[in-house]
């Protein structure tokens, strides 16, 4: 109808254009009948209806097709957003499943409360379970290294290179106040102690949950650990006369604190470093230097003296051994002679002359067995005795010749 609406309007144009083209030719002026305009207009409006028709089937021929290419292309973009959410899906499961290393454990904390009770809230190695954040935080604890903390409160503000070197920008007879940390003793002195801790984690629920900076409180309890023991010590107990029984003290004082506290840390080595300020320290090592030396003596004399009485003892046993053995010998020597003696009482009691002429010839033939010389003087039948005649000076004879 808009159509043909729009169409009115040119419709008397055109006749009027038409009719008026053979009445000028001829000369007229008059307009067309009204059935003349009737039957025009019926032929018009005839021809413009054919190529409406048509353009209406290929309008929907082209509506078909473009809804067939939206289908296809909804039925493509389902397929993928199906993948994406697959792939999402599968992320978020994935994210959930949470790994715990062989050296460590983990709390899982749900909306900040651990999940569990008892022994169940600490997750051992392996895979576990836990949403992703916000809702789950997974909280993991080094429980199989060791960890360390040091106190350095009551130190100097040096590096060990400084220290061992000697080097003190700042030596006078005051600690500059904030340049150095001290501990007061119970003499009224100042003495710089430092603590150097050792430590793993026993109880990972109290370590990470019971405190909010486990750390700072091992530091802390270090800190109050070494200002009690220096407060209960003299300067010069702490630092060289009792110096071990004051890094005991330090650390009694420090595991004592861990188990009031309940921390959840077990301590394994503590190293207790104890020193002079750096003006006098030269003094104190004159009287340590000079203790050493003494120490050193005493302990060279002690060593000494045991040596010697341990000496003294080895040769008094020697002797009373040897004198022992050769009393035993002397003993059994004159127990056999007056053995021999009695038996042969008889025989001399026999024939007297006859038993000291054997003896006589028994003692020389055990003589003269041994003698280089020999030389034999018999008596004279008159009983006068022989005159010998020796020469101090002979010629040196082979042994075993023998002149008569």
């Amino acid at each position: 109808m808009s159509d043909e609406k729009h169409n009115h309007p040119e419709e008397p144009e055109e006749e009027s254009s038409s009719t008026g083209t053979p009445e000028g030719q001829g000369g007229g002026s008059g307009s067309p009948s009204p059935e003349d305009a009737l039957a025009q207009l019926g032929v018009q409006r005839k021809e413009k209806e054919e190529p409406e028709g048509e353009t209406e089937v290929s309008r929907e021929v082209l509506e078909d097709s473009n809804t067939r290419a939206l289908s296809e292309a909804l039925s493509s973009s389902f397929f993928f957003v199906k993948i994406l959410v697959g792939v999402l899906v599968a992320g978020f499961l994935f994210s959930c499943v949470k790994t715990v290393e062989p050296n460590e454990v983990a709390i899982i904390l749900r909306f900040g409360k651990p999940v569990g009770s008892g022994a169940d809230q600490v997750k051992r190695p392996g895979l576990h379970w836990a949403f992703p954040y916000p809702i789950d935080e997974v909280v993991r604890i080094p429980v199989g290294e060791s960890r360390s903390a040091r106190s350095t409160k009551g130190w100097l503000n040096f590096t060990d290179e400084q220290l061992a070197a000697g080097d003190d920008p700042n030596a006078a007879d005051i600690i500059p106040p904030g340049a150095h940390g001290y501990t007061l003793t119970s003499d009224l002195n100042i003495i710089h102690v430092r603590a150097t801790l050792k430590y793993r984690i026993s109880d990972p629920v109290r370590y990470v949950l019971a405190f909010r900076n486990s750390t700072n409180v091992v530091e802390n309890l270090l800190d109050n650990a070494i200002f009690y023991a220096s407060a209960r010590f003299t300067a010069e107990d702490a630092i060289y006369k009792q110096r071990p029984a004051f890094q005991e003290s330090v650390k009694n004082r420090f595991e004592k604190q861990i188990i009031d506290t309940e921390l959840g840390i077990k301590p394994e080595l503590m190293v207790v470093d104890a020193r002079a300020p750096m003006y006098v320290k030269p003094r104190f090592d004159d009287v340590l230097n000079s203790e050493q030396l003494s120490a050193q003596g005493i302990s060279q004399a002690r060593s000494y003296l045991t040596s010697a009485v341990e000496d003294a003892k080895g040769r008094s046993n020697s002797v009373v051994l040897a004198s022992i053995s050769r009393s035993n010998e002397v003993v059994q020597a004159v127990a056999a002679e007056a053995s021999y003696f009695k038996d042969q009482l008889p025989y001399y009691e026999r024939n007297p002359e006859l038993f000291e002429q054997r003896l006589k010839i028994a003692s020389l033939h055990r003589v003269l067995t041994n003698a280089q010389d020999k030389f034999y003087l018999p008596t004279r039948p008159d009983g006068k005795e022989r005159e010998l005649r020796i020469l101090m000076t002979p010629e040196p004879r082979k042994r075993g010749k023998m002149n008569q």
